[in-house]
């Protein structure tokens, strides 16, 4: 196994780990990122986060043009996937933050398996390129329609609270 291999695998290459064992595991890094860096140095976080997408390119191109290379055994990608799935966020200390986070996942999965918008087009991408850049999209994408979603209903929420309030402001 070279070093790539073991970096974008984490040492596994064990082709029958459980559904989800990789996303679990990439979702308990996320969250340790975002509390401890992103939430003490915002700029410093989304630095580190780019930084880990642009090695794991590397890493993940170097593994899959090994001979007998296996794309599905290579689990960085998800890793450096997860810190995206907080571009756009519900605020932590909001009543609804652990719903928005549960539902951002849902979306991850869904859109990383189904492959929608492009991404698709982005997986064929040669090497590792499309091994990543698939799973950043995904997150991008999760986090941006979670987002809208939250806004909407934020925007149908308050404006149901003004008419139900009676409120008197268009005269």
């Amino acid at each position: 196994m070279t070093l790539s291999e073991f970096l974008a695998t984490f040492g596994t290459f064990e082709p029958h780990l459980p559904s989800g064992f990789a996303t679990g595991f990439a979702v308990l890094a996320g969250l340790a990122w975002f509390r401890f860096l992103h939430k003490i140095y915002p700029r410093v976080g989304w630095i580190v986060a780019v930084l880990l997408a642009s090695a794991a390119l590397v890493v993940t191109d170097a593994a899959e043009s090994a001979p007998g290379a296996d794309d599905s055994q290579i689990i960085l990608d998800e890793f450096v996937a997860v810190p995206f799935l907080f571009l756009f966020y519900v605020p932590w200390r909001h009543p609804h933050a652990l719903l928005s986070l549960v539902g951002t996942l849902i979306v991850f999965g869904t859109l990383d398996s189904l492959k929608p918008f492009g991404l698709q087009v982005i997986e064929r991408l040669p090497g590792g390129f499309g091994v990543v850049l698939d799973d950043i999209g995904a997150a991008v994408l999760s986090s941006a329609v979670v987002w809208l979603a939250y806004n909407f209903m934020l925007e149908l929420t308050v404006k149901r609270e003004v008419k139900d309030e009676g409120c008197d402001c268009h005269r």
